[in-house]
């Protein structure tokens, strides 16, 4: 649910600024202002838990490493942090490279390309459920070079279905990695501590969408 969310972006504000061209760099920001509004509503109806910490106006983030098996936590986040760093690299400088290199320049063209790589990750990670954790993170990590290499190579030969191909090829590489990974790194957490760990291993996630970009 998490990249198909990341992967609705790119596809919906490419088709709004193909079908409103006159306020391509506008309307989509309207339109997500608006989606906000209806999440903030969904949000009102109270949930379903009884036992609440005291209000506080102020509340740390509850972030933790497992102190039991560290060095398997840190392995599986920093696999998270490449396949994020993909998808960051992936959406900020591809819609750059498709219009100067494979001259597709109609921006529901280039929001469905991005979209197709966070689909590939999708379809991926509900194909790989009962694949054990380490073979799903270890078959991602093998493919991503090969992706990119198909990438790298639909854009030397102007080739728009090698980069399709590539571009399919880097989200399966990418859904692996982030579902063999995530549940890595939840496996090693105390009951108690699933949250703040799997809010640990989000974050490490979200530097490699941000920081090597």
């Amino acid at each position: 649910v998490n990249l198909f969310g990341l992967g609705c972006g790119p596809l919906l504000a490419g088709v709004l600024a193909e079908l409103i061209p006159a306020h391509p760099t506008t309307v989509p920001f309207e339109v997500h202002l608006a989606l906000l509004v209806l999440a903030a509503l969904a949000l009102i109806p109270p949930d379903t838990v009884t036992a609440r910490p005291e209000p506080t106006w102020v509340r740390r983030p509850q972030i933790a490493v497992p102190s039991q098996s560290r060095w398997t936590f840190w392995a599986a986040a920093l696999a998270g942090l490449i396949s994020f760093a993909l998808l960051g690299l992936f959406t900020s400088v591809i819609p750059s490279f498709l219009g100067q290199t494979l001259h597709e320049h109609h921006p529901a063209v280039v929001g469905t390309t991005v979209f197709l790589l966070f689909a590939a990750a999708v379809v991926t990670q509900v194909l790989c459920r009962r694949v054990e954790r380490g073979r799903a993170v270890r078959s991602g990590l093998l493919a991503l070079p090969l992706a990119l290499a198909l990438i790298v190579a639909g854009l030397y030969v102007a080739s728009f279905a090698t980069f399709l191909v590539g571009t399919v090829a880097a989200g399966a590489a990418v859904g692996a990695i982030f579902i063999g990974s995530l549940d890595t790194a939840l496996s090693v957490a105390a009951p108690d501590q699933r949250g703040q760990v799997g809010s640990a291993y989000f974050s490490s996630a979200y530097v490699g969408l941000t920081i090597p970009v």
